[in-house]
């Protein structure tokens, strides 16, 4: 039996474990300090210390760990360059560079007195190369156009034959994930996680998303509005194929698997793929959409270029200044959604015959 790559936290030396626990800790009081990593999310908490993980399992199964130095005197040559090759066997150049970037974030949290400088450069270069490698094997599909898609394939869904309910509904599901995904740039695991009337809840004549600080990835809560033209379909979805898929069990999620239960974010990644594989020919995962939306605002609206911070849920500062950045939020989700709509007005209008639920803004 092989020997496992990453060493569990039980298994560190005593003394890291307890720097680790120290880092992650928030402040007991007002005359104390927050740990290092005290504001990480848990999925960051979590994947910050899978990298240390990792690097203590190369450390120990290449017979170098010693848990009475500290862990930032393995950050030299010596260690980070066998440990780089062997990363390199398993993992693409944009994964290596992320793995790197973590490792060095949690050893500066339990050794801040480490010296850095060589990770640091080293995922530098490896960062640029690759930026440079992706860019030119990124393919991405306009926000509009994904948008356009998602209504065409629900409407199509709805048409076509299909031996089962069960099959028209997911499809129905897949066209709508990716027309929710087109306008809300909402990170994987929060559209796989929506539940209904907590996460998603209509608001007049349109629906709202909106997550919790303990949701998020930066740990603040954000809001967003879904254009009205989403509504019919959103209803239609929650009252037949939702309910077909749920069958007699009863959960919030939006979106339902075959099984009958909550769709892993796994599977609604692959089937996001799928369909954009086969509506543009390109396997599109539902992340890269983030990157197209700010693409679209950078080369056709730069002027509007302020929202991509708010409509990504970015912030430069800890400070929480909630109602405030929540109504920017809301701001930017809607004129990123008007400048959506205005790109692809031509293209509905030349395509309103035959529609399930017309176009309200181009009913007149």
């Amino acid at each position: 039996m092989s020997r496992r790559l990453g060493l569990p936290f039980d298994e560190w030396p005593a003394d890291w474990q307890a720097r680790w626990q120290a880092a992650i800790a928030p402040a007991v009081d007002a005359f104390d300090d927050d740990g290092a990593g005290a504001h990480w999310a848990p999925d960051t908490q979590r994947e910050i210390r899978k990298r240390l993980e990792q690097f203590f399992g190369f450390l120990r199964r290449t017979d170098c760990l010693d848990g009475s130095r500290d862990p930032g005197a393995y950050l030299t040559e010596p260690f980070l360059r066998p440990y780089i090759k062997e990363l390199e066997t398993r993992v693409a150049s944009v994964t290596l560079a992320g793995y790197l970037r973590d490792l060095m974030i949690g050893i500066r949290a339990i050794d801040p007195t480490a010296d850095r400088c060589l990770i640091h450069m080293v995922t530098r270069r490896l960062g640029r190369k690759a930026r440079a490698t992706r860019a030119k094997r990124k393919q991405h599909i306009d926000p509009d156009a994904l948008y356009l898609a998602g209504l065409a394939r629900m409407e199509r869904v709805e048409t076509d034959d299909y031996e089962k309910e069960d099959v028209r509904a997911l499809h129905f599901g897949d066209g709508l994930a990716m027309a929710l995904v087109a306008c809300s740039v909402d990170r994987l695991r929060n559209l796989v996680s929506i539940r209904i009337g907590e996460n998603l809840r209509k608001v007049g004549g349109f629906y709202r998303l909106a997550f919790a600080g303990s949701e998020t990835k930066g740990g603040h809560p954000h809001a967003s509005d879904l254009p009205e033209t989403l509504t019919p379909y959103i209803d239609h979805y929650i009252a037949r194929h939702r309910a077909k898929l749920l069958g007699t069990n009863d959960y919030p999620e939006l979106f339902i698997s075959a099984y009958r239960g909550p769709m892993a974010r796994q599977t609604f990644s692959l089937r996001f793929k799928a369909a954009t594989k086969q509506e543009f020919g390109i396997a599109m995962p539902p992340h890269r959409v983030r990157d197209s939306a700010i693409t679209v605002i950078a080369e056709k609206h730069p002027e509007a270029i302020g929202i991509a911070s708010p409509l990504l849920h970015h912030r430069q500062t800890r400070t929480t200044r909630e109602y405030y950045n929540q109504a920017d939020q809301i701001s930017a989700s809607r004129r990123f959604n008007k400048l959506l709509v205005e790109l692809r007005k031509d293209a509905l209008k030349a395509n309103r015959r035959g529609k399930l639920f017309p176009d309200k803004e181009n009913a007149e």
